[in-house]
């Protein structure tokens, strides 16, 4: 049986604290896959970090020599970007069959991806996804999370996977398409979910994190929640097309009738919501088009 090699991409950022713990969960996970005749690769990208992510980094790089790399940036460009670089490295490399992402701070565990290549490779799956049955986080978070994925999937023709994220097993052919295509604002969900249908799911509890803090503040998720309205919102042209009729609609009954002071506010208040609406989808739509197609990072040094 020929040997199968694993790219796996890991982003961090300021993750000093949790790395240790990370390095001795991956030490494990390479030998439980080597027995089972799968050869892993290890990408991290630092994304800009400031505390001592970096020399812990190139330390175990240099420990595991030929089986691990580390791509630095020269700042914060952000996860998506930090994916992308990722990905990129993969796709020059050119030896993965699989190539997987997971973040470093141990919410998602490394020890899943065993199933998912062994799911890939019974089913002959595209792209598998890390599914959280049960989430132990702030009920905050976990609502918008929910809000988020019933709001992408109303506006989007093509649905978008509840409760995954950006753990995943990608087929290289299918990675490659991606990330020929994929444009900013960046949003690698929406992405691979427009490129296949032949996916599968592994389900697993996503636990707090142990160690250090998230670094996904409000206004990254605020980002990327944009990023995913402009990716996946195919259906907001038409959207807002009933919307305006609507609303000329209620504009007509409102100088044609005779309306108590309650439904007069209701019907303008739908008829300024449209218009503030449009108005700053507008403003959205027009940020995508002035930026650059290309995902900007830049990397300070490569370590292999």
């Amino acid at each position: 049986m020929n040997k199968i090699v694993v790219d796996i991409v890991i982003p961090a950022y300021n993750e000093e604290q949790v790395l240790p713990y990370t390095f001795k969960r991956l030490d494990k996970l390479q030998k439980d896959l080597i027995k089972i005749n799968v050869e892993p690769f290890f990408i991290f990208v630092n994304d800009g970090s400031k505390d001592n992510s970096y020399k812990l980094l190139n330390s175990f790089v240099k420990k595991h020599k030929g089986q691990t790399a580390v791509i630095h940036f020269t700042a914060n460009f952000g996860h998506q970007s930090a994916l992308k670089a990722g990905y990129d490295y993969a796709i020059k490399r050119n030896k993965a069959k699989y190539v997987i992402s997971i973040d470093a701070d141990l919410q998602d565990p490394p020890e899943l991806i065993t199933k998912m290549i062994k799911k890939a490779e019974r089913q002959s799956l595209d792209i598998v996804y890390a599914q959280r049955r049960i989430r132990r986080e702030q009920k905050s978070k976990v609502f918008t999370a929910d809000a988020f994925y019933w709001l992408i999937n109303q506006i989007s023709s093509k649905k978008l996977p509840t409760e995954v994220a950006d753990f995943r097993l990608v087929k290289m052919n299918i990675l490659q398409a991606g990330v020929k295509n994929a444009k900013k604002p960046i949003f690698w969900r929406g992405v691979f979910s427009r490129l296949t249908d032949n996916v599968g799911f592994v389900k697993y509890n996503r636990k707090t994190r142990e160690h250090g803090q998230t670094k996904y503040s409000l206004a990254k998720m605020l980002k990327l929640a944009i990023a995913g309205v402009l990716t996946m919102g195919d259906k907001i042209p038409v959207i807002m097309g009933y919307w305006a009729i609507a609303n000329i609609f209620i504009f007509v009954l409102e100088h044609l009738g005779e309306f108590s002071s309650f439904w007069l506010f209701i019907f303008n208040f739908l008829f300024w919501s449209y218009i503030f609406l449009t108005l700053l989808l507008l403003i959205w739509y027009g940020f995508g088009i002035m930026e650059k197609d290309k995902i900007i990072y830049v990397v300070k040094e490569v370590v292999e």
